[in-house]
């Protein structure tokens, strides 16, 4: 049985909450979007290792901003991603930087066209940011990355799985890999679709393969010592009623599925392997 070291509530936050550690004084910083009279604005609060509140901030900014993902830089400095609701009814991608002690650096949005949904925002080692998600047009759906300067300057800016071989490929998660590269995992029609990105943003390989689970919504991916493990959720139907039950999958270093299981959660059997 797993030790509770300490538990806090914290009032304040509200939807899209996301959290993520800090190397650099081993804190935690927990943000989330809260809503006021103008809408939605991303808030965080930054805790220590015994879960004491070193400060805790909302930065207010016209319109709706959705949080999707949260990255902290080996600096300390931190990365709320997201996407805002824009004068034309479509979605931009939004990303803001604090400094350690919750400052604003700065807070920008990129948009297209089309709506543009940002599903991850990771940080590499050299404090380049990447920032990923989906644009969905009339037409197809594609995955659009960026990578982005401790500035908030574009340093380059692609789109991916749009050719017409590659149909509507919607991005699940993404995660920074070892070499400063991107590895994002989506759904392409009825297939996975996972891709391996260089640093420059060149593809190092893509892999498609029969989906195991059909999962929703975004997830998380992490790179291990020997690939990829990827959790999501999927659901889970009965006649009556569909709920949500979690989901791993994980991938060998080249992105093939070397196995996939679903977890289901009941009180009189509780945790099990239904997949």
């Amino acid at each position: 049985r797993a030790q509770v070291h300490y538990q806090k509530l914290f009032s304040n936050l509200t939807e899209y909450q996301q959290l993520a550690r800090s190397s650099s004084d081993n804190s935690n910083v927990i943000a989330s979007s809260i809503g006021n009279e103008d809408g939605l604005d991303f808030s965080a609060i930054k805790i220590d290792a015994q879960g004491k509140i070193l400060w805790s901030k909302t930065f207010n900014s016209p319109g709706e901003d959705y949080l999707s993902s949260i990255a902290i830089a080996a600096t300390g400095d931190v990365y709320l991603g997201g996407y805002k609701l824009n004068k034309d009814g479509h979605f931009d991608f939004s990303l803001m930087r604090l400094n350690a002690s919750g400052n604003l650096k700065w807070y920008k949005t990129f948009e297209t066209s089309a709506s543009d949904i940002s599903v991850h925002v990771g940080v590499t080692s050299s404090g380049a940011v990447f920032l990923s998600g989906n644009i969905d047009s009339d037409t197809k759906k594609h995955i659009w990355i960026l990578k982005i300067n401790d500035s908030g300057d574009i340093l380059w800016s692609k789109l991916y799985g749009s050719s017409a071989s590659n149909g509507n490929v919607n991005i699940l998660a993404a995660a920074v890999t070892k070499d400063d590269g991107l590895a994002v995992l989506g759904i392409n029609g009825t297939r996975n679709y996972f891709m391996k990105m260089n640093t420059d943003g060149t593809i190092a390989f893509t892999k498609q393969h029969d989906i195991v689970s059909e999962f929703e919504d975004a997830s998380s991916l992490k790179q291990v010592q020997d690939g990829f493990i990827f959790c999501g959720k999927i659901k889970d139907c009965t006649d009556e009623l569909c709920t949500y039950i979690f989901a791993f999958m994980k991938l060998d270093p080249n992105g093939n599925v070397s196995w996939s299981k679903n977890v289901s959660r009941s009180k009189s059997q509780g945790v099990q392997y239904i997949g």
